[in-house]
Parts: C-alpha cells; sequence; structure tokens
C-alpha cells in the first residue's frame, strides 16, 4: 500500500486573490519573518497574482502564485519555476478566533522538487487585534510537532521507520484543509513493502482548533491526497 500522511485543518471557502485592499491577513503575514518571501513580494502579489520577479531570464523562469479563501483567514503563497528549475516553496498561514476576540496565527513553510516534501517550518502565534503586537506562541507549536515515527504503531522496531523514512516526507496543510491542520506524509518512491505498511497506524493525522486550544487526533487512514 502507498502511504500518504498529513495533518489536517477544516473549513473550505472560495479563492479569491488580485486584492484592491490589502487584507488583513496578508498585514498579518507581513508581520512575520518569513525566508525568502519579503513585503515587496507580498505587496506585489496582492497587486496581481501571479507575480514575476524582474530578475528572471529565459532559463529560469520564477512564478509566485497567491490564494486567499473568501472568509479571509487563509492564505498560500506558492512559489516555484516554469522553466530550469524542478524545486517549490508553499508558504501558508491561517487565523483562528480566540475567545477573547483577539486571534491565534499558524505559519507553515515546506518545500519539494520532483515529487519530493518536506516541512521546514512552522510557527504559532498571539495576534492582539488592537495593538497589532505579535508574539510567538512556542507552546502551541508543541502540538504540531511531528515526526514520521508518529504515523506508525507503538512497538514498531526502529529499523522499519529508519528504512521508511529514507523515502518519504511529510508536510502540514493549512490551506486546503477542513481542520485546523493536517500533516500529510509522502511515499516517493513505489515500495511495496508490506511490513511497513502493516506497522503503519495511519496517513493523516488532524489538528483541531477547539476551546481556545489545538488538539491532536490520533492517526488514521485515508484515501484522499
Amino acid at each position: 500500500m502507498k502511504a500518504f500522511l498529513y495533518f489536517l485543518v477544516f473549513s473550505f471557502a472560495t479563492i479569491e486573490a488580485n486584492c484592491q485592499e490589502t487584507p488583513e491577513i496578508m498585514k498579518i503575514f507581513e508581520k512575520v519573518d518569513v525566508e525568502y518571501l519579503s513585503k515587496d513580494i507580498i505587496d506585489s502579489l496582492i497587486l496581481k497574482s501571479p507575480y514575476y520577479p524582474s530578475t528572471n531570464n529565459p532559463d529560469n523562469i520564477k512564478v509566485y502564485e497567491l490564494l486567499i479563501d473568501s472568509s479571509k483567514i487563509k492564505a498560500r503563497i506558492y512559489s516555484g519555476y516554469e522553466s530550469g528549475q524542478s524545486g517549490y516553496q508553499v508558504y501558508e498561514i491561517r487565523l483562528f478566533n480566540r475567545l477573547d476576540g483577539n486571534l491565534k496565527v499558524v505559519c507553515s513553510i515546506s518545500s519539494g522538487s520532483n515529487g519530493t516534501m518536506d516541512q521546514l517550518t512552522l510557527q504559532v502565534f498571539d495576534f492582539t487585534v488592537k495593538s497589532g503586537i505579535l508574539l510567538r506562541d512556542r507552546n502551541s507549536e508543541l502540538v504540531f510537532k511531528s515526526e514520521i515515527s508518529d504515523f506508525f504503531k507503538k512497538g514498531t522496531p526502529d529499523s522499519v521507520i529508519t528504512k521508511f523514512e529514507s523515502h518519504s516526507g511529510y508536510r502540514l496543510e493549512l490551506f486546503y484543509s477542513e481542520a485546523a491542520g493536517e500533516f500529510r506524509l509522502h511515499e516517493f518512491l513505489i515500495q511495496n513493502n508490506e511490513q511497513e505498511d502493516n506497522f503503519l497506524a495511519g496517513n493523516k493525522i488532524r489538528i483541531m482548533w477547539l476551546n481556545d486550544r489545538f488538539r491532536r487526533a490520533i492517526p488514521e487512514f485515508s484515501k484522499e491526497y
């Protein structure tokens, strides 16, 4: 069985881009220190998506694309190449309403190339609406922290997990998920290794936002990709 592991955050909505005014979610996005994603790039995307940097050349055409859901609580920026290199990066941000009227913010960065994928960074923040102050919440980040071993049953030999890890990767899905977050594990090669499959506890782990807290579900199998 080919395995796909992922953590889910749910809330589907229509997608928007090319905004006339800067949505609040993008103002918050600009406050996050995101590597290789400058304020100038974000501002350009808000005006027009897709965005092509002026430094492009015919051999390496880089493109940025912005998606914002209609409720403006989720945003996704894709950065990749139309020619030349095959690598890409995905920047996602999602807002959650707190009971005190302020916001919890989750920001995820993942990358990939030729079918591979890796979770790079994941940060959680508290955003105070009145003051506009964004503060890191490292305690909440612990709920999202994950390793490939989390998708295996208890007692699985380390040798099985290590072998599986050599041809797989995972990332957090914030934008296309209906849950608060969802980590997906992907196999890069078709191994057809029944031993590995028998030890798997699931291919998806959902993170839910309930009563001002992120809560983590046990691994489950899903046919969704």
